[in-house]
Formats: structure tokens, C-alpha cells, sequence
């Protein structure tokens, strides 16, 4: 059984890959994002997310390019602030 300072240089490795990757898998990119796998699976299976199927791989076959998710995720929070700041506007909340 490894030693706890084993694990952490493991754990640290994991991140550094992580972090430095193009491609992710979809445990990856729940790290990456920080996200529950039923919010990663709803925003896959209603297309709201970019990502590729790789037909040969049955189970597992999704991955998601690094740059698309950046951007999806830069887009998305820019969205999102803006449709707050149009409900304040809409209630009499904000000039």
C-alpha cells in the first residue's frame, strides 16, 4: 500500500497531466470543470456541450477538446450574466 507522500506525488502528477491536456475524457473533464456526472450527462445529451463520439469505442467513446470547452464555458458565463442583468432590467431593478 502506498505511503501518503506516494499518493500526493501521484495525485500531483494526475493534475499536472490534467491540466496540460487537449483531449479529455469525461472523468477527466468532470474534474477539469468541477461537476457532478449529471451535469456533465444532461449537458451531453442535450447537445449543449461540444464534444466528439469516437464510433469504435462503445462505452467511453466521448471526448472533449480542451479550446471548445474554454470557449463553450467563456461563452456560456457571459451568457448567463446577461440574461440576470435582463431580468433585473425587466423587473424594475436595474436602470
Amino acid at each position: 500500500m502506498p505511503d501518503a507522500n506516494e499518493r500526493l506525488i501521484k495525485e500531483a502528477a494526475e493534475k499536472i497531466i490534467l491540466y496540460h491536456s487537449t483531449w479529455f475524457d469525461f472523468r477527466e473533464l468532470q474534474a477539469y470543470l468541477r461537476v457532478s456526472y449529471e451535469w456533465l450527462s444532461a449537458r451531453v445529451r442535450d447537445h449543449d456541450i461540444p464534444f466528439y463520439r469516437l464510433p469504435k469505442l462503445k462505452k467511453g467513446g466521448i471526448r472533449f477538446n480542451r479550446a471548445q470547452i474554454d470557449r463553450w464555458f467563456a461563452k456560456t458565463e457571459v451568457e448567463t450574466r446577461q440574461h440576470f442583468v435582463n431580468h433585473l432590467r425587466s423587473e424594475g431593478l436595474l436602470s
